[in-house]
């Protein structure tokens, strides 16, 4: 995948930028839906796109498969994290 669009939350997480794109890099592993509100996405305009998510359960990135912006990653730094419900495997 080409570069990803980072926003500023991986660090509570526990995901560096180059981490983050070391495992967008891979095969996608399933696939969810990026349905944020306007007032979530950086342009201010609501998302209701596919987003792939890579990795695995115990840590993920799901990226919108339209903007290539990063929605979601897992907290890696948590090791009770439960991952989404909504994503579903390959």
């Amino acid at each position: 995948m080409s570069k990803v669009i980072i926003g500023g939350q991986l660090e509570a997480p526990g995901w560096t930028p180059q981490e983050v794109q070391a495992v967008v890099n891979e095969e996608p592993v399933g696939t969810t839906m990026d349905n944020r509100s306007a007032g979530k996405a950086p342009d201010e305009v609501s998302r209701n796109n596919p987003a792939s998510v890579y990795g695995s359960t115990s840590g993920y990135v799901a990226v919108n498969d339209r903007t290539d912006e990063v929605v979601q990653v897992s907290c890696k730094n948590d090791s009770g994290w439960i991952p989404d419900s909504r994503i579903k495997g390959k």
